[in-house]
């Protein structure tokens, strides 16, 4: 009795394929009956009956005969008429065309052909979304499922198919060939869900073929491990999928005794550490990376080595990267150490270090919050510079290294850090006017210095900024400045340091650089010069700064707004809180009466965004309550009874962060601001002074939040028999403010010392990308 298929079979492509029939999203689900059942965990059917030991058959390394070659061959007519199915991207009606013939060998030919143009066709359409990626301005908004959503699934269902024709004839059952097919396409996948598990299932399922008829042609291939592997560190990239793919090369090695072909070798291994790089997992991903380096390097160095096993160059660049950015304890300093393992172990092994290597350390010491993080970049630079003039190697600093170096520099707090940043720029220019080490002036080089300014207490800083930027301006275009521009991440820098002036001057040519940059874009539409939310709000903060005339500030917040509710906007991102925190504190820290009401009023208007939905990212937090409460401790009030207003708006705030954990939790900060205007805005004869200012502090207490900053705010806010009285032994000093904080119970304390999280907005700004595609196409059209 000859099998039919159903055109349900296999046009139905939401149906989870047989391959992976066994998961159900992430879950291991019970298989059929006397079916052996997938545990990815243990890369083992959990009935099977396959031998492992010296009574296994050994596979020879010269695998495998292709199914078409086990096949008959198609009728040409049928044949040609799939190719040019194929051709036009109809699969569907090509493997209609087929559910017409009548069942045979000759099916297994065509289904082939198939399959190996939807992965003709997957790879053009992976390399065309990689040039679309790195192409400037071109941003993908469709979803995974408006990205030609089915190949994948087509190639699933028709291994489907042929391992039910298979059932009937074995000659039709899909090959390891056809199974790497398929599985090659799940892994490379830009859209596919969970493809590095179905990937594995795959691996498996071939497994329970061989275990059922003992034929090499169910063997998997060793590119079918490598294609899964690559699906975790590439497409997944998760805690699990890294565990996934560790296992893999493990199950790789104990079934190579008896298959040798399945050999791991340094590429297998440098998916597996670039899995657990990628991971997420930034507390452990250097850790479990770099452990995968070792039995490398140990391999490397014992008597009876594995020569495919040895590590390069990129072995220890994955693992660097996992270190600088991970966020283990002395990351930064492991990866410097094995830096200088790896400058010894390439006088034996092909592992020198290369540019990105040394610019991979030097970025982990720049994001680190080490002390003397900024002196540890410089003396990388300096030995860089060393080796290189002294003949031992042709690796010489480039743009990225003066890049991060400045960027450590700017986090320095040392006060002669801009000092030297201004002399490591310095000798960047000598370099790029020499044409010594083939460097040219570079963006990313010149904001980077703008931002060590805009971090610096320089005096000239403003000036010096304004310098770099009109000489940007001058010679952008000239040869030897292609790569240097003026962008988005330049025009926020600059504006971020001329606000540092805190001039009503400085808020004005900060309004007058965002108008310029405005008409840029409209006449232009260079992805450059497209606005971010992030301008903006540097903007506000800069006319906050200034102290005067805050409807300035008001006037782009409402501008801004407006266009981005009606759908008007071009700029990336949207009105966040940080925005609108900004816009707070520019009333906050004005000198316009009534400022404490305009700042609540403010507030009111973001609650009444993100609870209509209107704008979700307007959502307050905590930082939000805090500014409000310290535009109300610090205004000035011209009588009790405006005293009295104030102190409302303080109450009304407080109460409003109290009553919802949605906004945040009270701080610290809130606690000092809270006591502040108690004490400045509660007459002393007031009796509910004294009884507000204590259930403050007994709130805060109860938060674990009391600090020496809360304590002398309470001083001053209750009176002195009060103070003892809550304070207990701590206070010893009388009249005067003495305390002794390790008297007080602990509770009140533990968690005082503890670093504040900052408010963060719910952007996800990239900064530097406009910049980095502009320079990275810039380069590929040069070469």
């Amino acid at each position: 009795m000859r099998l039919r298929l159903s055109g349900a079979t296999l046009l139905a492509v939401v149906s989870l394929s047989r391959c992976h029939a066994y998961f159900a999203g992430e879950q291991i689900v019970r298989a059929k009956p006397g079916t052996a059942s997938i545990d990815v965990r243990g890369w083992r059917a959990a009935t099977s009956t396959r031998p492992l030991g010296k009574d296994s058959r050994p596979v020879p390394t010269c695998l495998f005969s292709s199914s078409s070659e086990a096949a008959e061959a198609p009728s040409g007519e049928l044949l040609a008429e799939i190719v040019t199915l194929c051709g036009a991207d109809e699969f569907g009606k090509a493997i209609e065309v087929l559910q017409k013939e009548s069942t045979g060998a000759h099916l297994k030919s065509c289904y082939a052909t198939i399959l190996k143009s939807l992965a003709k066709r997957e790879e053009q359409v992976e390399e065309q979304r990689r040039r679309d990626k790195a192409s400037v301005g071109i941003a993908s908004s469709q979803s995974a499922s408006e990205k030609e959503p089915d190949r994948h699934l087509l190639a699933g269902n028709i291994l489907d198919a042929l391992l039910e024709l298979g059932d009937s004839n074995d000659e039709l059952l899909p090959t390891n060939e056809d199974f790497n097919t398929v599985i090659k396409m799940w892994g490379s996948s830009t859209y596919l869900e969970n493809a590095s598990t179905r990937c594995a299932a795959s691996v498996e399922e071939l497994w329970r073929l061989y275990d059922k008829k003992r034929e090499e042609r169910y063997v998997p291939l060793k590119e079918s491990y490598l294609y899964t592997i690559k699906a975790c560190s590439q497409r997944d990239r998760s805690g699990d999928a890294a565990k996934l793919a560790e296992r893999m090369m493990s199950k790789m090695k104990s079934l190579s005794e008896d298959y040798p072909h399945l050999t791991p070798d340094r590429s297998i291994a440098n998916e597996v550490i670039n899995a657990w790089g990628k991971s997420g997992r930034k507390y452990e991903q250097g850790l479990r990376s770099q452990s995968v380096l070792e039995k490398m390097i140990e391999n490397a160095t014992s008597e009876d080595r594995d020569g495919e096993m040895i590590p390069d160059t990129k072995s220890f660049n994955i693992v660097l990267n996992a270190l600088a950015q991970g966020r283990e304890r002395e990351s930064e300093v492991r990866a410097e150490e094995l830096l200088q393992r790896m400058e010894v172990l390439s006088l034996t092994y092909d592992c020198k270090p290369d540019n990105t290597s040394f610019n991979t350390v030097l970025n982990g010491w720049a994001s680190s919050r080490h002390r003397g993080s900024a002196q540890r970049a410089i003396a990388i630079l300096e030995h860089m510079k060393k080796r290189y003039d002294a003949g031992l190697t042709k690796v010489h600093p480039d743009e990225s290294t003066y890049n991060t170096v400045l960027k450590a520099l700017a986090k320095s707090r040392d006060e002669d850090a801009i000092n030297q940043a201004e002399s490591i720029f310095e000798e960047y220019l000598e370099a790029c006017e020499s044409g010594k080490l083939n460097l040219s002036h570079n963006a990313f080089t010149y904001n980077s210095m703008m931002n060590c300014y805009a971090r610096s207490n320089h005096p000239e800083a403003a000036k010096r900024s304004m310098e770099l930027f009109e000489t940007m301006k001058a010679n952008s275009g000239k040869p030897g400045w292609e790569l240097c521009f003026v962008d988005v991440f330049t025009y926020n820098t600059l504006i971020n340091v001329i606000s540092k002036e805190e001039s009503y001057d400085a808020s004005e040519q900060a309004i007058s650089l965002l108008k310029e940059f405005e008409q840029s874009f409209a006449e232009t539409g260079d992805v450059r010069f497209r606005p971010n939310i992030r301008l903006y709000t540097s903007v506000v903060k800069a006319i906050g700064r200034s102290k005067k005339n805050t409807q300035r500030a008001q006037d782009i917040v409402d501008r801004v707004e407006s266009s981005y509710i009606k759908g008007l906007t071009h700029w990336e991102g949207k009105p966040d809180v940080s925005f609108y925190n900004a816009l707070i504190n520019a009333y906050g820290w004005s000198d316009m009466e009534g400022r404490s009401e305009k700042c609540l009023g403010v507030l009111k208007h973001m609650v009444s965004l993100f609870e209509s939905g209107t704008l979700d990212d307007a959502k307050p937090d905590t930082v939000s309550f805090n500014s409000i409460l310290n535009a109300c401790a610090h205004e000035t009030a011209k009588g009790q009874s405006k005293s009295d207003s104030i102190m409302k708006i303080a109450v009304e705030t407080f109460d409003l962060l109290n009553s919802s954990t949605e906004y945040g939790n009270p701080d610290q900060n809130t606690y000092v601001q809270v006591l502040i205007c108690v004490a400045t805005h509660m007459a002393k004869n007031d009796e509910k002074r004294s009884s507000m200012a204590e259930a403050t502090f007994l709130q805060c207490a109860a938060r674990g939040l009391v600090g020496p900053n809360i304590v002398a705010k309470l001083f001053a806010a209750v009176s002195n028999r009060h103070f003892k009285a809550l304070m207990g032994p701590a206070s010893y000093g009388g009249s005067k403010l003495r305390f002794d904080m390790a008297k007080l119970p602990s509770e009140w304390t533990q968690n005082a010392g503890s670093r504040q999280r900052r408010s963060s907005s719910r952007r996800r700004q990239q900064n530097f990308q406009v910049t980095k595609n502009v320079i990275s196409n810039s380069k590929r059209r040069k070469q």
